[in-house]
C-alpha cells in the first residue's frame, strides 16, 4: 500500500503514485506482525544509506520512507543512523504518528527527518493525527486507495499512508532537481507547503 502511494506505475488501471517512474528498494526491518526493534530499523537505515559497513560504501537509495514508529523519545542510536543516512545524502520521511496527540513517534521526531502528519479530504489535519513538535509537513492520509499485498487495491487511513506521499514528492524533486543534494530537496518541500 505505501509502496504503490509512493510509486506506482501509470500503467492505466488501477492507481498511479506521486512518483510513477521511481524505482523501489523495499528494505523488511519489521516482522510480518507488523512489530520489531529499534536495532531491526537502525540495521534497515544503515544498509539503505551504504553504511553496513565501516566506512560507509555506496547508497543503495536516496529517499527512505518509514511508514512505522514507536511511541518515545528519538533513541540515540537510531539518531546515529539517522544522521549517517543524512550525511550519506539521503533523504528520511517518517510517519508523525496516529495517536491524535501533540508530539511525532520515533522516527519522525528525530533531527534530519522529514515528519509527516496526516490532512483529509478538506485538507485539515485529520482527527487521528499527531501534531506538534516533530511534526514538519502534512499529506492526505484519511481514505488513501492504493495497491495492496495480493494485487489488488485497498483504501486505509494513517500518517503511514501520509508519509510516502512526501517521500514520492520528494523523488519527484529529486529528478527534476538534477540532484541539488538533500538539504536542497528538504528545504524545498518545506518552502512550498501550504
Amino acid at each position: 500500500h505505501v509502496a504503490g502511494i509512493a510509486a506506482a506505475k501509470d500503467n492505466n488501471k488501477g492507481v498511479v503514485g506521486v512518483a510513477p517512474g521511481a524505482r523501489l528498494v523495499s528494505v523488511k526491518v519489521l516482522g510480518d506482525n507488523g512489530s520489531g526493534s529499534f536495532s531491526w530499523i537502525i540495521n534497515g537505515i544503515l544498509w539503505a544509506a551504504g553504511c553496513d559497513t565501516d566506512p560507509c560504501g555506496s547508497r543503495r537509495a536516496e529517499i527512505i520512507n518509514m511508514s512505522l514508529g514507536a511511541t518515545a523519545s528519538c533513541d540515540s542510536l537510531v539518531q546515529s543512523a539517522i544522521d549517517k543516512a543524512w550525511t550519506q545524502g539521503l533523504v528520511i520521511v517518517a510517519a508523525a504518528g496516529n495517536s491524535g496527540v501533540s508530539g511525532a513517534i520515533t522516527p519522525a521526531n528525530c533531527n534530519n527527518v522529514i515528519g509527516v502528519a496526516a490532512s483529509d479530504a478538506n485538507d485539515n489535519k485529520a482527527s487521528f493525527s499527531n501534531f506538534g513538535s516533530g511534526v514538519d509537513v502534512a499529506a492526505p492520509g484519511v481514505s488513501i486507495l492504493s495497491t495492496d499485498y495480493v494485487g489488488g487495491y485497498a483504501s486505509f487511513n494513517g500518517t503511514s499512508m501520509a508519509s510516502p506521499h512526501v517521500a514520492g514528492q520528494a523523488a519527484l524533486i529529486w529528478t527534476t532537481a538534477n540532484n541539488t543534494g538533500n538539504n536542497a530537496i528538504v528545504n524545498r518541500i518545506f518552502q512550498t507547503a501550504n
